[in-house]
Protein backbone atom coordinates (compact mmCIF):
# COMPACT_ATOMS: atom_id res chain seq x y z
CA UNK A 1 0.00 0.00 0.00
CA UNK A 2 1.15 3.69 -0.71
CA UNK A 3 2.18 5.19 2.50
CA UNK A 4 -0.93 7.72 3.66
CA UNK A 5 -3.49 5.89 0.83
CA UNK A 6 -5.89 5.37 4.00
CA UNK A 7 -5.84 9.02 4.92
CA UNK A 8 -6.73 9.81 1.04
CA UNK A 9 -9.94 11.87 0.80
CA UNK A 10 -12.25 9.70 -1.50
CA UNK A 11 -15.85 10.39 -2.90
CA UNK A 12 -17.50 7.86 -5.22
CA UNK A 13 -20.61 9.25 -7.21
CA UNK A 14 -20.64 6.54 -9.35
CA UNK A 15 -19.11 2.99 -9.24
CA UNK A 16 -18.99 2.64 -13.34
CA UNK A 17 -17.09 6.13 -13.86
CA UNK A 18 -13.59 6.92 -14.09
CA UNK A 19 -10.92 7.50 -11.76
CA UNK A 20 -10.51 11.03 -11.33
CA UNK A 21 -7.72 12.40 -9.36
CA UNK A 22 -7.32 15.93 -8.10
CA UNK A 23 -4.32 17.32 -6.53
CA UNK A 24 -4.55 21.11 -4.21
CA UNK A 25 -2.51 23.88 -4.62
CA UNK A 26 0.51 25.21 -2.74
CA UNK A 27 -0.80 25.85 1.10
CA UNK A 28 -3.88 23.67 0.69
CA UNK A 29 -5.55 20.40 1.57
CA UNK A 30 -7.64 17.53 -0.40
CA UNK A 31 -10.87 19.42 1.59
CA UNK A 32 -10.00 22.34 -1.12
CA UNK A 33 -11.22 20.58 -4.33
CA UNK A 34 -13.42 17.44 -2.63
CA UNK A 35 -16.81 19.38 -2.53
CA UNK A 36 -16.31 19.61 -6.45
CA UNK A 37 -16.93 16.01 -6.84
CA UNK A 38 -20.19 16.60 -5.21
CA UNK A 39 -21.06 19.54 -7.26
CA UNK A 40 -20.34 18.47 -10.39
CA UNK A 41 -22.82 15.28 -10.60
CA UNK A 42 -20.26 13.90 -12.43
CA UNK A 43 -20.20 9.86 -12.21
CA UNK A 44 -17.27 8.33 -10.80
CA UNK A 45 -14.26 7.56 -8.15
CA UNK A 46 -12.50 10.81 -6.86
CA UNK A 47 -9.81 10.87 -4.86
CA UNK A 48 -7.99 13.60 -3.21
CA UNK A 49 -4.39 13.11 -2.29
CA UNK A 50 -2.28 15.16 0.41
CA UNK A 51 0.78 17.16 -0.73
CA UNK A 52 3.90 15.68 0.46
CA UNK A 53 5.15 18.74 2.10
CA UNK A 54 3.75 19.57 5.14
CA UNK A 55 4.41 23.60 5.28
CA UNK A 56 3.99 23.77 8.81
CA UNK A 57 8.05 23.76 9.16
CA UNK A 58 8.22 26.76 7.18
CA UNK A 59 5.44 28.71 9.03
CA UNK A 60 2.57 28.49 6.83
CA UNK A 61 -0.62 26.33 6.82
CA UNK A 62 -1.45 23.54 4.56
CA UNK A 63 0.64 21.27 2.40
CA UNK A 64 2.55 21.47 -0.64
CA UNK A 65 4.21 19.27 -3.43
CA UNK A 66 7.17 21.22 -3.04
CA UNK A 67 8.71 24.13 -1.87
CA UNK A 68 7.01 27.25 -3.03
CA UNK A 69 9.91 30.11 -4.98
CA UNK A 70 9.40 31.60 -2.04
CA UNK A 71 10.85 35.20 -2.01
CA UNK A 72 10.20 35.31 -6.00
CA UNK A 73 6.35 34.59 -5.48
CA UNK A 74 6.39 37.03 -2.27
CA UNK A 75 7.74 39.76 -4.52
CA UNK A 76 5.47 39.59 -7.30
CA UNK A 77 2.37 39.47 -5.36
CA UNK A 78 3.59 42.95 -4.03
CA UNK A 79 4.48 43.64 -7.29
CA UNK A 80 1.14 43.13 -8.49
CA UNK A 81 3.11 41.42 -11.47
CA UNK A 82 1.56 37.84 -12.52
CA UNK A 83 4.35 34.68 -12.64
CA UNK A 84 5.41 33.16 -15.94
CA UNK A 85 6.97 29.84 -14.59
CA UNK A 86 7.57 28.22 -17.54
CA UNK A 87 11.47 28.09 -16.99
CA UNK A 88 10.83 27.50 -13.07
CA UNK A 89 12.35 24.02 -12.40
CA UNK A 90 11.00 23.47 -8.91
CA UNK A 91 13.40 21.63 -6.26
CA UNK A 92 11.66 18.39 -5.35
CA UNK A 93 10.28 18.05 -9.10
CA UNK A 94 11.30 14.40 -9.31
CA UNK A 95 10.33 13.60 -5.93
CA UNK A 96 7.06 14.21 -5.96
CA UNK A 97 6.64 12.56 -9.75
CA UNK A 98 8.15 9.53 -8.30
CA UNK A 99 5.49 9.75 -5.23
CA UNK A 100 3.02 10.40 -7.25
CA UNK A 101 3.69 8.08 -9.63
CA UNK A 102 3.38 5.23 -6.41
CA UNK A 103 0.52 6.68 -5.23
CA UNK A 104 -1.58 6.00 -8.89
CA UNK A 105 0.05 2.60 -9.30
CA UNK A 106 -2.21 1.40 -5.78
CA UNK A 107 -4.94 3.80 -6.98
CA UNK A 108 -4.78 2.00 -10.41
CA UNK A 109 -4.59 -1.19 -8.57
CA UNK A 110 -7.39 -1.07 -6.56
CA UNK A 111 -9.60 0.60 -9.04
CA UNK A 112 -8.64 -1.90 -11.73
CA UNK A 113 -9.38 -0.71 -15.72
CA UNK A 114 -10.94 2.41 -15.09
CA UNK A 115 -10.05 5.07 -17.57
CA UNK A 116 -8.06 7.82 -15.46
CA UNK A 117 -8.28 11.41 -15.39
CA UNK A 118 -5.52 13.78 -13.59
CA UNK A 119 -5.39 16.88 -12.90
CA UNK A 120 -5.26 19.79 -9.85
CA UNK A 121 -5.37 23.34 -8.61
CA UNK A 122 -2.34 25.79 -8.86
CA UNK A 123 0.74 23.61 -8.35
CA UNK A 124 -1.31 20.49 -8.12
CA UNK A 125 -2.10 20.95 -12.17
CA UNK A 126 1.65 21.64 -12.59
CA UNK A 127 2.75 18.37 -10.61
CA UNK A 128 -0.14 16.65 -12.97
CA UNK A 129 1.30 17.60 -16.15
CA UNK A 130 4.68 16.77 -15.48
CA UNK A 131 4.06 13.09 -14.59
CA UNK A 132 1.85 13.10 -17.54
CA UNK A 133 4.81 14.37 -19.89
CA UNK A 134 7.34 11.87 -17.92
CA UNK A 135 5.72 9.04 -18.01
CA UNK A 136 4.14 6.57 -20.42
CA UNK A 137 0.61 5.71 -17.80
CA UNK A 138 -2.01 5.33 -19.41
CA UNK A 139 -4.41 8.91 -19.05
CA UNK A 140 -7.74 9.80 -20.47
CA UNK A 141 -7.08 13.31 -19.75
CA UNK A 142 -5.45 16.09 -17.67
CA UNK A 143 -6.85 18.63 -16.14
CA UNK A 144 -5.40 22.26 -15.35
CA UNK A 145 -7.15 24.93 -13.13
CA UNK A 146 -5.37 28.10 -12.31
CA UNK A 147 -1.85 26.05 -12.99
CA UNK A 148 0.64 27.02 -15.18
CA UNK A 149 3.60 25.53 -17.52
CA UNK A 150 6.88 24.86 -15.43
CA UNK A 151 10.31 23.66 -16.55
CA UNK A 152 9.36 24.24 -20.25
CA UNK A 153 13.18 22.79 -21.57
CA UNK A 154 12.18 19.35 -20.23
CA UNK A 155 8.34 19.38 -21.10
CA UNK A 156 8.29 20.96 -24.62
CA UNK A 157 10.03 18.20 -26.40
CA UNK A 158 7.75 16.13 -24.84
CA UNK A 159 4.48 17.32 -26.05
CA UNK A 160 4.18 15.11 -29.16
CA UNK A 161 4.70 11.95 -26.95
CA UNK A 162 1.17 12.59 -26.17
CA UNK A 163 -0.43 14.12 -29.07
CA UNK A 164 -4.24 13.20 -28.81
CA UNK A 165 -4.59 13.22 -25.52
CA UNK A 166 -7.47 15.29 -24.27
CA UNK A 167 -6.60 18.26 -21.75
CA UNK A 168 -8.95 20.96 -20.15
CA UNK A 169 -7.10 24.32 -18.74
CA UNK A 170 -9.03 27.29 -16.82
CA UNK A 171 -7.33 30.37 -16.38
CA UNK A 172 -8.54 33.69 -14.90
CA UNK A 173 -7.69 36.83 -17.40
CA UNK A 174 -6.76 38.52 -14.05
CA UNK A 175 -5.09 36.20 -12.01
CA UNK A 176 -2.42 37.87 -9.77
CA UNK A 177 -0.41 35.35 -9.28
CA UNK A 178 0.05 32.64 -12.59
CA UNK A 179 0.20 34.60 -16.01
CA UNK A 180 -3.05 34.29 -18.00
CA UNK A 181 -0.57 35.37 -20.96
CA UNK A 182 1.68 32.77 -19.96
CA UNK A 183 -1.56 29.80 -19.60
CA UNK A 184 -2.82 30.72 -23.32
CA UNK A 185 0.73 30.13 -24.40
CA UNK A 186 1.16 26.44 -23.25
CA UNK A 187 -2.27 26.31 -24.84
CA UNK A 188 -1.55 26.69 -27.92
CA UNK A 189 1.81 24.05 -27.73
CA UNK A 190 -0.98 21.95 -26.86
CA UNK A 191 -2.71 21.97 -29.58
CA UNK A 192 0.42 22.85 -32.16
CA UNK A 193 1.94 19.41 -30.56
CA UNK A 194 -1.50 17.33 -31.51
CA UNK A 195 -3.29 17.59 -27.68
CA UNK A 196 -7.16 17.63 -27.92
CA UNK A 197 -7.46 20.69 -25.97
CA UNK A 198 -10.57 22.83 -24.16
CA UNK A 199 -9.43 26.02 -22.57
CA UNK A 200 -11.88 28.15 -20.21
CA UNK A 201 -10.81 31.76 -19.99
CA UNK A 202 -12.97 33.20 -17.56
CA UNK A 203 -12.98 37.13 -15.64
CA UNK A 204 -11.90 36.27 -12.51
CA UNK A 205 -8.22 35.65 -10.67
CA UNK A 206 -6.42 32.55 -9.01
CA UNK A 207 -9.52 30.40 -8.40
CA UNK A 208 -12.16 27.76 -9.83
CA UNK A 209 -15.26 29.73 -10.24
CA UNK A 210 -18.76 28.23 -11.07
CA UNK A 211 -18.35 29.02 -15.17
CA UNK A 212 -14.98 27.10 -15.16
CA UNK A 213 -16.59 24.38 -12.71
CA UNK A 214 -19.56 23.70 -15.12
CA UNK A 215 -17.03 23.53 -18.02
CA UNK A 216 -14.85 21.13 -16.48
CA UNK A 217 -18.35 18.93 -16.07
CA UNK A 218 -18.91 19.49 -19.69
CA UNK A 219 -15.55 18.56 -20.06
CA UNK A 220 -15.36 14.98 -18.47
CA UNK A 221 -18.98 13.84 -19.29
CA UNK A 222 -17.89 14.51 -22.82
CA UNK A 223 -14.56 11.62 -22.04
Amino acid sequence: MYPGQDKLLRVTTGDHGPLVVLLHGFAGGPEDLEPFARSMGVPGRFIFPSGFIDLAAHGRPGRAWWPSDGSAREQAMRDGAARDLSDFEPPGLGFARDELNALLDALSAEAGPSPLILGGFSQGAMLAFDLALNSRRALSAVVQLSGARIAQRRWNPLLVRRAGTRAFISHGRSDPDLAFSAATRFGADLRTAGWGLEFCAFDGGHEVPLVALRALKRFLLSL
